[in-house]
């Protein structure tokens, strides 16, 4: 059973006409999920306009044990998903490409890709939502000097002057 999580409706077509399964089930909410239904199996998650990692969805997915994830974005998260088996496809694959690498025919080797940490990501992730400071370090429960360490080495990592940049970034539109 393939379940793909996607707001893109042509992606999503061409993946069921590509993979011929009857299995391929497209999920948009949580409620959809059933632990006993959709336990083991493959994940496919589109991260374009549609970042699960810290909502309800992404916290079901932990709990589901998938076999396999794959995540469809410009960069990795570390640990996103706990220890789940987690394989980062960038957005610029073909399609034909990537139907190779669920079959496993087509091995992904990208040691260039940007990565980073789960915290990073949340901060990111927080900061496009408009999102102060004081208001990020209180959600996440971390101190104001570890918010400021954070996103020090953000800044560092996308070669930022100002946070406020990260919205001009090509990566803005996965963290929202």
């Amino acid at each position: 059973m393939i379940l793909i999580l996607t707001k893109d409706a042509y992606f999503l077509n061409a993946l069921k006409h590509l993979l011929r399964r009857h299995d391929v089930i497209h999920i948009t909410s949580a409620n959809q999920l059933s632990e006993t239904e959709h336990k083991g199996a493959w994940i496919i998650i589109d991260t374009l306009n549609n970042n699960i990692f810290h909502s309800e969805l992404g916290y079901k997915i932990r709990f589901l044990s998938p076999k396999m994830v794959y995540v469809i974005s410009p960069f990795m998260v570390k640990r996103c998903l706990g220890t789940i088996p987690t394989v980062f496809v960038d957005r610029n694959i073909g399609i034909l490409h990537f139907v190779a690498v669920l079959q496993r025919r087509y091995i992904l080797s990208r040691p260039d890709m940007l990565s980073l940490s789960h915290k990073q990501h949340q901060i990111l992730t927080l900061v496009m939502q408009q999102n102060s400071g004081e208001q990020i370090a209180e959600k996440l429960g971390i101190s104001l000097k570890t918010y400021y360490s954070h996103k020090y080495n953000i800044m560092l990592l996308l070669k930022l002057r100002k946070m406020s940049e990260v919205v001009r970034l090509n990566i803005a539109q996965y963290l929202v």
